[in-house]
């Protein structure tokens, strides 16, 4: 029978590493005095992996995949967690893109089966394209006015020039 997990204990920090099947990687820590859990779910897809000509598609696809899969309509995720008092975002790196959900922990069984969902079902429906691309458009135009992103970029820019790194993450208005 294959193994499906492992289990490792990290020194540094106070939680464990669960090696599931294909893979997958859960990381555990448990406060008993805490009612509140967070489900963070990393994917290996940030703007590196993108060509140059598809600059900002794991940024606009972090977007997209909130709004829903044939099951899940679009804006009922947010509902569901944000009706049990939590919330759900997501952010893009040049490495990762992560999706994360933040609830009582009474709770987590009726919410964490959404993000999977989600995740693994998402659906772009062509309205809803139209108008997140304007959202993420104005993402990018407000960026132009934020010395950290501004100072950051150039960074970049300088210390990793023909690399992918190099660019942005949030992508071009084109």
């Amino acid at each position: 029978m294959p193994k499906t997990s492992t289990t490792t204990q990290l020194t540094t920090f106070p939680a464990k590493i669960i090696e599931l099947n294909k893979g997958f990687k859960l990381v555990h820590h448990y406060l008993p005095n805490s009612p509140v859990v967070v489900a963070d779910v990393w994917v290996r897809a940030g703007a590196a992996a993108e060509p140059e000509e598809w600059s900002g598609m794991a940024h606009f696809l972090e977007h997209m995949v909130f709004k829903g899969s044939k099951i899940v309509k679009t804006g009922e995720f947010d509902h569901i967690i944000e009706s049990t008092g939590g919330n759900a975002n997501a952010a893009t790196s040049h490495d990762y893109a992560h999706f994360y959900l933040t609830t009582a922990a009474k709770y987590i069984n009726e919410t964490l089966p959404y993000l999977g969902e989600i995740l693994l079902q998402a659906t772009i429906p062509e309205e809803e394209f139209i108008c997140e691309r304007e959202v993420v458009l104005e993402e990018l135009r407000s960026s132009y006015d934020d010395p950290d992103y501004l100072g950051f970029q150039a960074l970049c820019e300088i210390i990793y020039q023909s690399h992918p790194y190099s660019r942005s993450i949030l992508g071009r208005e084109e």
